[in-house]
C-alpha cells in the first residue's frame, strides 16, 4: 500500500502501458510538466515505494516489471482514487466522521476504509499531520497552518501547474465565488498602486482563497508569530481584502487573520512605477539594502570578469531580491517554468545566478530554491548576453558581375544589414580556382559554384527577400561552425590524458565527485577544499543535464590550473535519480575565469546531442576521446 499523489499515480499508469523505454521528453509531453518536475516525481515515487520501481537511463524511463507486477493494476487505480477522495473529504470538510457513516458515504467496506485510512496516514505525515481516531470517529489532527499547506499541496499535485488557474481548482472552494474573490484581490492591490507579476498571481490568489475558505468555516490560526506594521502596504491591502470579504460573508476577522494574509501578500506585489532614475528607490527599500545588493552584483561580475553596466536593471533587481527574501523567510511557494529552460539553453547565465543566490543566502541567512534562481537568471541574463556577445565575424567573399554596378549595389546592402556580423574579405567579378582558395568562411555568388569545398550560397543580383533569408541562414551556420571549432580547440587545450577514466563503478554522485576531486588534487590542479566546494555547488542546483551528463564544478574558480577530467561508463553512472553516461568535472583557475563561460557552454553544446554522447561512451582510451572531440 503506497501513498502517491495523483500525478505520481499517472506516471506509473503511463509507464505500465508502455512496453518499451519512454523518453523523458515524451513523458513530460503527456503529463504537461517540465523535465525537472518529472525527475523530482520519479525520485519521490522510488522513495515512497522503497525501491527503484522506475528505472532511469540516458534513453528514458521504464518500469521494473518484476517490482510492479506484484501490484494489481486495477486495484492500484481504485486504491489511488479512493485515497484521493478520502483525503479531500477529511481535509476540506475538516470534521470528525463516524467511521461507519464515512464508509457508507464512500461506498466502501470497513476493512477497505481502514486500509485506505492507513494510506492517508502516511500521506498526512509529509505535512506534519495525523489521523485521530476516537470513540468510533476519525478526523485529521494537527496545526491549522499545516492543514492549509496540505490543501495547497493537494491542489498542486492534482492540477498541472502549467495550466493551473483559479477555475481548475474551484472544487476546493465550494460556496465561494472564486472569480469574484480573485477580482477583489487584484483590484484591491491595484488601488494601492501595486500589481502582481503573472508568474506569482495564481499562487497568491490560491493561498488567499485557502485562507478565506478556512476562515469562513471558523478555522483560525492557532498562533501566528509574524507581525506586520499596520502602516505597511501589505497590511493595509490585507485589511482591505478582509473587510470586503467580511461584508459578503458576515465574518468577523481576527487580527491574526489579517496578519496572515498580509504575509501571503508580502514579496508578491510590486509598485506600478518600476522604472525610476538610478538612486530613487521605493521608500520601503533602505539605502543599506540597495548598497548590499549592489556589492553582491559587483562581486559576482568582477569574479566572472564580466564588464557589465547594470544601472538600467539595478532598481528592478533590488526590488526582486527584497521580495525574494520576504518569500524565503515566510516559506512561500513559488513556481517557475523558466528555470529548466535557462539552465539547459544558457548554462553560464544560470551558473552566474547560482553564484548570486549563494551570496544572498550567506548574507541574509535564507534558502534560495531552484525556482528563485531561475528568476534571478532572467534579471541578469540580458545584460550578460550583451556583454559576452561573440566578436568573431564571418569572413565573406562576394562573387558577382560588375555589370550595371551589381557588385556595388550588393556590397552596399550587405554592409547595411550585416556590418556587425560579417567582414567582406574580397569582391571578385570572375571566378578562378586561386581567387576561391582564400580564407573566406562563406561565399556569396550570383553564379552557381558546385564542388568548391566551401560554404557557398547562390543569390540573385537583386537582393530579394528570399536572398535575405538564405544569407541569414548561411551566416548563422558559419557563425555556429566558427564558435564550435574555437570551442573544441579551447576545450582540448584544457584536457590531459591522465584525467580520462572509464567503466568505474560508483554508488552515488557524491562518490563520483569525491573520486574525481581527489584525482584533480593528485594531478596538482586543485587545492584542499575543492571537492567540498563542488558538493556545495551541486547541493544548490544539480549540474545534471538532459538525464545524460553532468558537469560538476566548484563555487569558487580558484584551481591551480584550468583543466577538466572525464568519467564515462557504458553501464551508467548514478546521479540523483538518473543513470547518466558521462561526467565532466571542471576546475578553473582565476586567470581563466573569463574563459569559464566558453568552457562550460562549449561542453554542454557538444554533449546535448545524445548521438554524440553514445559515440563518446564507445571511446576506449584518451586518444579515441580526443579524436571524438575533433
Amino acid at each position: 500500500m503506497y501513498s502517491l499523489s495523483p500525478r505520481q499515480k499517472n506516471i506509473l499508469l503511463i509507464l505500465s502501458n508502455q512496453p518499451e523505454i519512454l523518453t523523458g521528453k515524451s513523458l513530460c509531453s503527456q503529463l504537461n510538466i517540465s523535465l525537472r518536475t518529472l525527475q523530482a516525481e520519479v525520485k519521490a515515487i522510488n522513495e515512497i515505494m522503497d525501491g527503484k520501481i522506475i528505472l532511469s537511463t540516458n534513453r528514458g524511463y521504464q518500469l521494473d516489471r518484476d517490482s510492479f507486477s506484484a501490484m494489481d493494476e486495477q486495484d492500484f487505480q481504485q486504491e489511488s482514487n479512493d485515497q484521493e477522495a478520502l483525503l479531500k473529504k477529511l481535509i476540506l470538510e475538516d470534521t470528525s466522521y463516524q467511521i461507519d457513516e464515512l464508509a457508507d458515504s464512500l461506498y466502501m467496506s470497513l476493512s477497505t476504509l481502514n486500509r485506505r485510512l492507513n494510506l492517508v496516514q502516511k500521506r498526512l505525515e509529509r505535512n506534519n499531520l495525523h489521523l485521530e481516531k476516537k470513540n468510533g470517529r476519525v478526523s485529521i489532527a494537527g496545526s491549522e497552518m499545516d492543514k492549509r499547506k496540505l490543501i495547497r499541496d493537494l491542489i498542486y499535485e492534482e492540477t498541472n501547474p502549467i495550466f493551473l488557474n483559479i477555475e481548475s481548482c474551484s472544487s476546493y472552494f465550494e460556496g465561494l465565488n472564486v472569480i469574484s474573490i480573485r477580482d477583489i484581490i487584484l483590484k484591491t492591490i491595484e488601488r494601492y498602486n501595486c500589481y502582481v507579476e503573472e508568474c506569482y498571481s495564481t499562487n497568491l490568489i490560491i493561498n488567499i482563497l485557502i485562507a478565506l475558505s478556512r476562515m469562513q468555516k471558523a478555522y483560525s490560526l492557532d498562533a501566528f508569530s509574524a507581525r506586520l506594521s499596520e502602516d505597511s502596504k501589505e497590511y493595509r491591502i490585507a485589511k482591505d481584502i478582509c473587510s470586503q470579504f467580511a461584508s459578503h460573508c458576515s465574518i468577523d476577522f481576527q487580527e491574526a487573520d489579517i496578519q496572515y494574509i498580509g504575509v501571503l501578500i508580502m514579496g508578491q506585489i510590486k509598485p506600478d512605477q518600476l522604472v525610476k532614475h538610478i538612486g530613487q528607490f521605493d521608500e520601503t527599500i533602505s539605502r543599506d539594502f540597495e548598497e548590499e545588493i549592489n556589492r553582491i552584483l559587483q562581486k559576482t561580475f568582477r569574479y566572472y570578469m564580466l564588464n557589465i553596466n547594470y544601472d538600467h536593471f539595478l532598481y528592478n533587481f533590488v526590488l526582486h531580491v527584497d521580495a525574494l527574501i520576504r518569500r524565503a523567510k515566510n516559506h512561500q511557494y513559488v513556481s517557475s517554468y523558466i528555470t529548466e529552460n535557462v539552465k539547459s539553453n544558457c548554462p553560464f547565465i544560470y551558473d552566474v545566478a547560482v553564484y548570486i543566490a549563494k551570496e544572498i543566502e550567506e548574507r541574509f541567512q535564507i534558502r534560495v530554491i531552484d525556482e528563485e534562481i531561475g528568476f534571478i537568471s532572467i534579471h541578469i541574463g540580458f545584460a550578460i548576453e550583451n556583454s559576452t556577445a561573440s566578436t568573431d565575424k564571418v569572413r565573406v567573399l562576394l562573387l558577382c558581375n560588375q555589370y550595371h554596378r551589381i557588385a556595388a549595389a550588393l556590397l552596399e546592402k550587405l554592409k547595411e544589414n550585416y556590418s556587425d556580423v560579417i567582414e567582406i574579405t574580397n569582391v571578385i567579378t570572375s571566378p578562378s580556382q586561386r581567387s576561391l582558395e582564400g580564407d573566406a568562411d562563406l561565399i556569396l555568388s550570383t553564379v552557381p559554384l558546385p564542388g568548391i569545398g566551401k560554404r557557398a550560397v547562390t543569390i540573385s543580383p537583386f537582393y530579394t527577400t528570399q536572398d535575405r533569408y538564405k544569407i541569414d541562414e548561411a551566416i548563422q551556420e558559419c557563425a555556429r561552425a566558427i564558435a564550435q571549432k574555437k570551442g573544441q580547440n579551447l576545450l582540448l587545450s584544457y584536457f590531459r590524458k591522465e584525467l580520462f577514466f572509464r567503466d568505474l563503478e560508483f554508488s552515488d554522485k557524491e562518490e563520483v565527485i569525491r573520486f574525481l576531486g581527489k584525482k584533480t588534487e593528485a594531478f596538482g590542479l586543485t587545492r584542499p577544499g575543492f571537492t567540498e566546494s563542488v558538493l556545495k555547488r551541486e547541493a544548490m542546483s544539480s549540474t545534471c543535464f538532459f538525464d545524460t551528463f553532468a558537469i560538476p564544478h566548484a563555487l569558487e574558480l580558484e584551481a591551480k590550473k584550468t583543466m577538466f577530467c572525464v568519467l564515462i561508463n557504458k553501464n551508467g553512472i548514478p546521479w540523483d535519480n538518473h543513470v547518466i553516461k558521462c561526467v565532466f568535472m571542471i576546475a578553473i583557475n582565476k586567470a581563466d575565469r573569463k574563459s569559464f563561460m566558453k568552457i562550460y557552454n562549449g561542453i554542454i553544446q557538444i554533449l546535448c546531442d545524445k548521438e554524440k554522447v553514445n559515440q563518446l561512451v564507445k571511446c576506449k582510451n584518451p586518444m579515441e576521446f580526443i579524436e571524438w572531440f575533433q
